[in-house]
């Protein structure tokens, strides 16, 4: 593969022989935990795809730009108490306890009219409505991409311990 264009957050890169650039044609630096292993996702040489997020062994949940939820995985459905049923075709707020959800609904909707972000790709400590209804703490990483050919919000949420 020479080079994959990927769309992220809004913004466009090139990734060719190892480097990626921005539209201006500035190298993005590469950084440990930085850009790269959070905007690029690279496993060998080709992207994740959806199955590849849901394939993991982690939590992850995926919903699409309107927040409903497309996905969980068994490990999600495992740790949180839900069942794919309960929540695939439900909004994200499902997931939210109730305390929060006025918040995230607002963040969210300036998101959609924005499109700036403000909480992804960076490790949150946040609450999760588990299915039993019982709040626990688990760290979010929400990633906001394109995978097969759609917009799409993929969270892993761990369990905080």
């Amino acid at each position: 593969m020479d080079k994959v264009k990927v769309i992220l957050n809004y913004h466009t890169y090139v990734w060719h022989k190892g480097t990626a650039y921005g539209t201006n044609g500035c190298q993005v630096p590469r950084t440990e935990g930085g850009l790269l292993t959070f905007y690029f996702f690279r496993t060998g040489t080709r992207m994740k795809t959806l199955d590849d997020f849901l394939n993991e062994n982690a939590p992850v949940i995926v919903a699409d730009v309107e927040g409903m939820i497309s996905h969980v995985n068994r490990p999600f459905c495992e740790t949180y108490r839900w069942t794919a049923k309960d929540l695939v075709g439900k909004p994200i707020s499902t997931i939210i306890p109730p305390a929060f959800r006025d918040a995230h609904h607002l963040g969210f909707s300036r998101f959609k009219m924005t499109r700036e972000a403000k909480v992804l790709d960076t490790p949150l400590d946040l609450e999760i409505f588990c299915g039993d209804e019982e709040v626990l703490l688990a760290e979010h990483f929400i990633r906001h991409t394109q995978t097969d050919g759609a917009d799409r919000f993929i969270a892993t949420i761990t369990l905080k311990k």
